[in-house]
């Protein structure tokens, strides 16, 4: 979004991305994951945000061929996001979220898989690149009757 600032880390080829097992991450500003394949969260994290809300997104873009498992977004096996991480996932593919994983934020796939012990807490969070717009009411028409 406008006036956001932050980290991008882009991955142009189909392979995954997965932390390795008992990873740490602090977060000290935004970050935006973005891979034209798989992101893999099935490994044991801990990403946290420092000082502030910070925003971390797991996008794989549109379009997708999503065969092969190409393009999915999977979270599971104890992944953690302190409460100062706004957590956005989006994929035209699969999204899987299990295993004892609570955060804030949004999920967005062509289709979620819930699994065992998952909980999510609404958190509005702006996709990058996104154009969010609103509109303004107003009265368009008065009548008065005497």
């Amino acid at each position: 979004p406008v006036g956001s600032t932050g980290v991008l880390v882009r991955i142009l080829s189909t392979c995954t991305y997965s932390p390795s097992n008992n990873v740490t991450v602090n977060l000290n500003s935004n970050l935006a994951i973005i891979s034209n394949g798989s992101i893999s969260l099935s490994q044991q994290s801990t990403w946290t945000g420092v000082g502030t809300t910070r925003s971390v997104h797991f996008i794989v873009p549109w379009p997708q061929t999503c065969s092969g498992g190409i393009g999915n977004i999977s979270v599971g096996n104890n992944t953690n996001f302190n409460a100062l991480v706004s957590v956005g996932l989006y994929t035209p593919c699969t999204a899987n979220m299990s295993n004892q994983n609570a955060f804030y934020g949004q999920v967005v796939g062509g289709s979620v898989v819930i699994g065992n012990n998952w909980s999510m807490n609404y958190r509005p969070i702006v996709i990058p690149g996104a154009h969010v717009s609103g509109f303004t009411e107003d009265i368009a028409y008065i009548r008065e009757i005497a």
